[in-house]
């Protein structure tokens, strides 16, 4: 009796909660920047300022429908009201974090894109507590006939295989591919994907205690680096941290002098981030090969850099380089070359132009032309180049080739007692403007020795030299 009396106050207090949670996001007012979007824009924006999924297929309803709206605020059912209207028999509903959208006599699973096979298919998605997962989708292979489960996780599919192969995907979780039985109930147990759920949370910062993160972390892992063709750290994390401005103040290879601020500017003086290389300080990114690098991590609030005094009032980026792994010595190399040209110019007027445009202006004024139409023919047909020039300075600056190729190599190796790795890397690069190129050589060497279970040493030795030909040369026009 107890255990029933339990059940119903659970069952009660879940309705409750649901009813609730539905009518608030009936009313929640999204915001849109124009009283004209498509359906698309309109359901990204919902998801982002809910916090919730809208769950549809995208053969239910046109994505690029224009949608007319008489304010830029709407409540969120008028605005999913403006979605379903002329979009066929539709309705929605609102259950937990999802807005599933569905057809207005359908009392099962939304549908995907059924199919019309003879043979039905149902089945139950649940976690491994036995709980229904709502929303998951349900395809059946090789096909683009599917469904999505409903509110308790049960789905049903009309297939032209008897016994067809499912693939069943929800975030978060595992993705399953069964061997399902028509005519029977099929049961799905998904397992949470653990990987997934690490990379929430597991940020490589050294030997730092898990227990110190409380705060807003974001990682850069070295897969991300590599993916980019980077001549330095900073243009390598640029656009990849949330709340990380990266500001380049120039564009000189190896000079860009770039400025970083977390979450903005925190103080009056200097607004740089705290930086630390396997946990020295460092006041720049510029001395260490983005090929060295594990992970970058960034603190951006004062509960997670709170650890390192008053030096992280504007926030800390902590850098940790590749160390040897036990095992057999590997050796690896990567290289890339490439390009760089100039994504535009500004449109040039010719001389002869602007001599003809300055007469125009001091007639205006009531006052004497500067140039005779002699002057002007000479400016146009470059008769008297010194005396009437007529010279692109931009062609004539932007005369460097842009190429550049870039070279890392690496051994690492190691036992139980000992690890190391040793890298080395060449960079050389020419900008797109004459006497702007820039040339780069690294040595870095980590080795880790472990004495005994209490005591272990750690080295870090590195060396890098940068030359740049900018300084003092000027540029060469003749």
């Amino acid at each position: 009796m107890k255990t029933l009396m339990n059940k119903k106050t659970a069952a009660t207090l879940a309705l409750c909660l649901s009813m609730s949670v539905a009518a608030f996001g009936q009313n929640q007012v999204i915001h849109l920047p124009q009283t004209k979007a498509s359906v698309s824009t309109i359901i990204k924006a919902i998801e982002k300022q809910t916090q919730m999924s809208v769950d549809f297929s995208q053969n239910t309803i046109n994505l690029n429908k224009t949608v007319s709206l008489k304010s830029k605020s709407e409540s969120l059912g008028k605005l999913m009201a403006q979605i379903l209207k002329d979009n066929g028999n539709l309705t929605y509903k609102i259950v937990d974090r999802h807005i599933i959208i569905v057809k207005a006599d359908n009392q099962g699973a939304p549908a995907v894109q059924q199919g019309k096979g003879k043979y039905k298919v149902s089945g139950r998605v649940l976690d491994v507590n036995g709980d229904p997962i709502i929303g998951a989708s349900v395809m059946e292979e090789g096909t683009k006939n599917g469904t999505v489960t409903d509110v308790d996780g049960y789905f049903n599919l009309n297939s032209s295989k008897e016994n067809p192969t499912l693939d069943i995907s929800y975030i978060g979780f595992t993705s399953q591919q069964i061997k399902a039985r028509s005519g029977a109930t099929n049961k799905i147990t998904m397992k949470e994907n653990a990987q997934n759920l690490e990379e929430l949370v597991v940020v490589g910062y050294g030997t730092m205690k898990k227990e110190n993160l409380t705060g807003s972390v974001s990682s850069v892992s070295s897969k991300e680096l590599a993916a980019r063709p980077i001549t330095s750290v900073k243009a390598g994390i640029q656009g990849l941290v949330p709340g990380l401005q990266v500001t380049n103040s120039q564009g000189r290879p190896g000079e860009d002098n770039a400025s970083m601020t977390v979450r903005g500017v925190g103080t009056l003086n200097n607004s740089s981030p705290y930086i630390l290389i396997d946990g020295i300080e460092s006041g720049t990114m510029n001395n260490i090969d983005p090929n060295d690098i594990e992970s970058i991590s960034v603190l951006k609030d004062a509960a997670s850099a709170a650890i390192y005094g008053s030096k992280a009032a504007n926030g800390v980026i902590l850098i940790t380089t590749k160390r040897g792994k036990s095992g057999k010595p590997t050796i690896s190399y990567n290289g890339t070359f490439g390009w760089q040209v100039a994504t535009g110019h500004v449109e040039r007027m010719h001389s002869a132009d602007a001599a003809e445009y300055l007469n125009k202006a001091l007639q205006a004024s009531d006052k004497p032309i500067r140039f005779t139409p002699e002057d002007i023919q000479k400016f146009r047909d470059g008769s008297d180049p010194y005396g009437h020039p007529d010279t692109d300075w931009q062609d004539l600056a932007y005369q460097g080739n842009g190429f550049m190729h870039q070279h890392s190599a690496s051994v690492n190796g190691g036992n139980d007692n000992a690890s190391y790795m040793v890298s080395a890397g060449y960079l050389n690069q020419n900008g797109i403007m004459v006497h702007s190129n820039r040339e780069q050589f690294n040595l870095r060497s980590n080795v880790d020795v472990k004495l005994s279970d209490k005591f272990a040493v750690h080295t870090s030795l590195s060396y890098i030299n940068n030359v740049s030909s900018t300084k003092y040369n000027c540029l060469k026009i003749w």
